[in-house]
């Protein structure tokens, strides 16, 4: 996946919000056990809000030991309070190159999401 750019209207009436990322992997044996690693930036009139680096990992294998791997990885790369109604963009950019292919790439935001116990 190279750069992703979203824009979304969020308001403060969504609080707290989560950004989740989707990705399919292939099922290449030379990608599993490889990763990427990608900056997500959550910004508003030019002003970033909240960013972290995060990691997109290829399992080597599935957890329940059962060949192939998991298809699907799913990351939540914020859970915010958005100040006030506009529009946000989203931007996901490889730090690195990239090591193993996503297919069919998906952002959502979640509404009113309970936050984890801390």
């Amino acid at each position: 996946m190279r750069a992703l750019r979203i824009m979304a209207i969020m308001g403060s009436d969504m609080n707290p919000v989560a950004i989740n990322f989707r990705a399919d992997f292939t099922q290449d044996p030379a990608e599993f056990g490889k990763w990427n690693t990608y900056r997500a930036a959550l910004s508003r009139d030019g002003k970033v809000i909240v960013a972290r680096t995060f990691n997109v990992n290829h399992p080597t294998a599935n957890p329940d030991n059962a060949a192939p791997p998991p298809t699907t990885a799913v990351n939540t790369l914020f859970i915010v309070d958005v100040q006030s109604r506009g529009e946000y963009e989203l931007t996901l950019t490889p730090v690195s190159p990239v090591a193993i292919v996503l297919n069919n790439a998906q952002v959502d935001a979640r509404r009113n999401v309970q936050r984890p116990p801390q």
